[in-house]
């Protein structure tokens, strides 16, 4: 019993399955509406953010170089004005506006989403609490308030942070890589080839990463309680640590708990090194694969197999469209950070729950410190 007391984290944190998923159902459900109204903001804005290059492109094939007519993706043309000066004109209305739009809906996205990610935080936090309090005195025989701490503060700090940032950014990925792919292969689907060719490669080096980093994390969110505990038994018993001149003891063991956080931490640095470069270069090939066979393209026509035609308008397009997914994939290191993150910490959190009350009140019993 003695070792499952030591290790009750690691005992029921191991038996926690699917952590992320249950926190969602027992603690995202009764904000659900928050979370749908930021996901639906953010799609509004991503998809908006995507209107400027695409009408620029028809602006400049249409209106400035006259090598294509004005037509806009998903809107009749019938709707459309065929005289140029009123072509350019509600060209820069669409641009204006689109960026209004993404601005009012990204500022209700940030509302709706930081309202969800706290919710849940306060919700998770005071159930923890509760729950360290009504666990029985021989769970903290071995001074484990340090580990406590680190569940109610660090770990639910870890989840706010994967619901607030991650879990939206993701969506936000998600949309404006749909997006895109889906405005490229509708203007030149042989040209789009070449830009999301390094998508595969990049998704195969992501799952990579997330299965060598996952039990990193893991450890790390371990020696965080551990260098808590040591902090918190150094500081709370610092007359006894006066009184018996061991602080050169206690420092060691704060030394040590420290040095442990600091190899786990750079353990994790150290895949994030190769990771994160890893898509920032990949991102960076698909941009100047596209840049170089669509310039290739203009000027001496369609290369190798290639057969369709690409006008400018199109290729600024593909190239400013290009241009907005360099960045956001570069990103994904942060985003699976976060996640890992948050899925280490929401096992502890819940094995911090599972751990079992031994002593349970009658349903008849009677309260102390009442009035008599």
């Amino acid at each position: 019993m003695a070792a499952d007391e030591r290790n009750a984290f690691e005992v029921y944190r191991d038996r926690v399955d699917r952590p992320l998923g249950r926190l969602f159902r027992e603690y995202g459900a009764s904000e659900a509406h928050w979370l749908v109204v930021g996901m639906a903001a953010n799609v509004v804005a991503r998809v908006a953010g995507l209107i400027p290059p695409v009408v620029l492109g028809v602006a400049i094939d249409a209106v400035f170089t006259g090598t294509g007519p004005y037509t806009l993706p998903v809107v009749p043309d019938a709707w459309l004005p065929t005289e140029a000066g009123a072509q350019f004109r509600l060209s820069v209305l669409l641009i204006f506006g689109s960026f209004i739009v993404t601005g009012v809906f990204t500022y209700v996205y940030g509302i709706a989403a930081n309202n969800f990610a706290h919710r849940v935080m306060h919700a998770v936090r005071t159930d923890s609490f509760d729950q360290m309090q009504r666990l029985d005195m021989t769970f903290f025989d071995d001074k484990q308030t340090g580990e406590v701490m680190s569940v109610l503060n660090n770990d639910a700090s870890n989840l706010e942070v994967f619901l607030d940032n991650a879990l939206q950014n993701s969506a936000r990925l998600g949309v404006m890589l749909a997006g895109i792919a889906t405005v490229l292969v509708y203007y030149n689907y042989e040209l789009a080839i070449v830009t999301l060719a390094a998508i595969p490669l990049m998704f195969l080096f992501t799952l990579w990463f997330m299965r060598a980093v996952e039990p990193r994390y893991v450890a790390q969110r371990s020696v965080v309680g551990d260098l808590n505990t040591a902090l918190e038994n150094a500081l709370s018993g610092v007359e006894l640590v006066k009184t018996s001149n061991t602080e050169a003891h206690e420092s060691e063991r704060v030394e040590d708990a420290s040095f442990s956080y600091f190899k786990r931490t750079m353990s994790i640095l150290r895949l994030n090194y190769v990771y994160r470069p890893g898509m920032e270069l990949l991102a960076g090939l698909a941009f100047a694969a596209t840049f170089a066979v669509g310039g290739f393209w203009l000027a001496n026509g369609p290369p190798g197999p290639f057969t369709t035609e690409l006008t400018v308008g199109t290729f600024v397009t593909f190239v400013l469209l290009t241009q907005q997914f360099v960045a956001p994939l570069a990103e994904v290191s942060n985003i699976i950070d976060q996640y890992e993150n948050a899925k280490a910490s929401c096992e502890r959190v819940f094995g911090l729950r599972d751990i079992p009350v031994r002593i349970e009140d009658d349903d008849d019993a009677i309260e102390l410190g009442g009035g008599t």
